[in-house]
């Protein structure tokens, strides 16, 4: 189904973005 195929690529999405968030907010603690 092309919904499954969607739902997967926005969790990936989310996942980096949550990823990257966490990674600027830890470098920013440790300036």
């Amino acid at each position: 189904m092309k919904m499954k195929k969607l739902i997967a690529r926005v969790l990936v999405l989310l996942g980096s973005l949550i990823a990257l968030g966490l990674a600027a907010g830890a470098s920013m603690h440790w300036e």
